[in-house]
């Protein structure tokens, strides 16, 4: 076995760094979330295959079944699992998502409230 090169081992010790935590609106996060959403949203309409783990939207039946963000939100009617009848319909879902995060309070209050429980489940990692 060859000895490690001090040169390489110099450059990741020059780089070493440890992460810094920043302080992200949950908000805004969600809202490019949701703009996230939308791109995988144009792959498929575009026949690209995308990831069933990584969308809001699954195949169901006929059409899709959507959800508002990985803890589903509740829109306001008490529902979190939607039906759309095709694509044109999930990106009108995700639309008005968008917008109604904008507008209303409650929403964004439980975009807080799923943030800080996410976090809080969240095992902290060390950089050594």
């Amino acid at each position: 076995m060859s000895k490690p090169n001090p040169d390489l081992q110099s450059l990741f010790a020059s780089a070493a760094t440890k992460p810094t935590p920043t302080a992200s609106d949950p908000v805004a996060v969600f809202q490019g979330k949701i703009q996230r959403q939308l791109g995988f949203l144009r792959d498929a309409q575009a026949g690209t295959p995308v990831s069933n783990r990584s969308t809001w939207f699954r195949p169901h039946g006929a059409g899709y079944t959507v959800k508002i963000g990985r803890d589903p939100l509740d829109m306001g009617n008490g529902a979190t699992l939607f039906r759309a009848d095709d694509l044109q319909g999930v990106r009108a879902l995700l639309e008005a998502a968008h917008q109604l995060v904008q507008e209303d309070p409650k929403l964004r209050e439980q975009i807080q409230a799923n943030a800080k429980a996410r976090k809080a489940r969240l095992v902290p990692r060390t950089n050594k």
